[in-house]
């Protein structure tokens, strides 16, 4: 129990000065209430192709595939190259990695991993990729990263057309084993907000045919549509 002359001192103390939480500023510096690192990573985004189309279309069995290809495909491809999923922001996801090899083979193994898992489904509805990588000095604070890096990823993600993957110039440069791929150079790239020309690369993916059955997603999830579609139609209406 505080005594009521320990009650007083508290009361008109800051919280953060008795647990040392509030930062020292040092002259001529700006202090950094957060802990941070700097890394190396090779920052890889995708965004789905058309879809703003696909959810027009039938919203709820588009987000329940999302949700599976996320689960089922691009989470355990990305574990598999070693990365991790930054975040998702709508249809966008934002990887990272290590070395830019493995981001580049997560690329190309996400494409044949959505066509082997979408191949049942009609092909005007096929949820595609496209992608963008970049490499550089990552700052990651609370999780969340900053730098020119990501930045150039997700302006060559928007150059890039569905099923394709464009990759800086200083990406392509770490690549020792090339996948299975035919790259186009893209030139010179002006790209919004970066000061820096960009030197960019088309990597094409091939052989993307399924060689295995998939397991009838479309059929699972047009069942999952129905049924909650008809567990909203039983509820009560709302006072």
């Amino acid at each position: 129990m505080l005594t009521s002359g320990e009650i007083e001192t508290f009361a008109g103390t800051d919280l953060r000065t008795l647990i040392g939480a509030e930062p020292k500023a040092v002259p001529g510096t700006v202090p950094v209430p957060f802990p941070f690192e700097h890394r190396w990573l090779a920052i890889l985004i995708t965004d789905i192709a058309g879809y703003s189309r696909l959810i027009e279309i039938d919203k709820m069995a588009t987000a329940i595939r999302i949700r599976h290809l996320r689960q089922h495909v691009i989470l355990p491809t990305v574990r598999a190259y070693h990365g991790w999923i930054v975040n998702h922001a709508g249809d966008g996801t934002l990887m990272a990695f290590g070395r830019c090899e493995d981001a580049l083979h997560c690329a190309i193994a996400l494409h044949r991993g959505l066509a082997l898992a979408e191949q049942e489904v009609p092909a005007d509805r096929r949820i595609h990729l496209h992608m963008g990588v970049s490499v550089g000095d990552v700052l990651i604070a609370d999780g969340e990263l900053y730098g020119n890096a990501p930045n150039i990823a997700a302006r060559l993600q928007s150059l890039a057309k569905a099923g394709e993957v464009c990759v800086s110039d200083d990406v392509l440069h770490r690549i020792v084993t090339m996948p299975d791929a035919e790259v186009k150079p893209m030139g010179d790239l002006k790209l919004k907000n970066i000061a820096r020309m960009v030197k960019g690369h088309r990597v094409l993916v091939t052989n993307v045919r399924p060689t295995a059955s998939p397991v009838g997603m479309e059929n699972r999830v047009r069942r999952l549509s129905l049924s909650l579609k008809r567990r909203d139609a039983c509820r009560p209406a709302p006072p």
